[in-house]
């Protein structure tokens, strides 16, 4: 999950932003074809705010993590990865500088090359892997299942966050 990667620069963020306590993050991650919920506290630091101010940058530093594309994705899977890490930086990036999210995000699409046409093997083995994602959001989704009704979700979420209210 990109979202993990990127930490240091959200983190720079909060301190950019001068959040004084530790920032709770939970983001899915795929282990072992399961879907598992990765949560950490993340403490302001201002070590990457330089970034913040270049995305182009940013771009660079964080496309070191997996700076080739490994054989078993296809081109179309890294064309989205690369888009990915693009969108997620321009995000944390237009936060800090206060300018639009597509302002900032146009100039790092500039350089991205085109996704290389896919061959039919790969668009099958795409279509494959789509559906096992589904039927494995499926099985997530179920499990989310309770059996309070909605009125009772309502209650308490009231109960939960009524500041919330008005």
């Amino acid at each position: 999950n990109l979202h993990i990667h990127l930490r240091p620069l959200r983190a720079a963020l909060y301190a950019h932003l001068d959040i004084n306590s530790t920032i709770e993050e939970e983001f899915p991650v795929l282990m072992n074809g399961i879907c598992v919920w990765d949560k950490t506290n993340v403490l302001p630091n201002d070590s990457y705010i330089d970034l913040l101010e270049s995305p182009l940058k940013a771009v660079e530093e964080f496309r070191n993590i997996l700076p080739q594309k490994p054989m078993h994705v296809s081109n179309e899977d890294w064309w989205k990865h690369e888009f990915a890490l693009r969108s997620i930086i321009a995000e944390i990036c237009c936060s800090y500088s206060g300018s639009t999210f597509l302002g900032t995000l146009q100039p790092l699409l500039d350089n991205m090359k085109k996704p290389v046409k896919i061959d039919k093997r790969e668009k099958k083995s795409g279509r494959d892997r789509k559906e096992r994602q589904v039927s494995h959001y499926r099985a997530w989704r179920r499990l989310q299942r309770t059996e309070e009704t909605n009125m009772e979700k309502r209650e308490r979420y009231m109960i939960l966050f009524p500041d919330l209210l008005e």
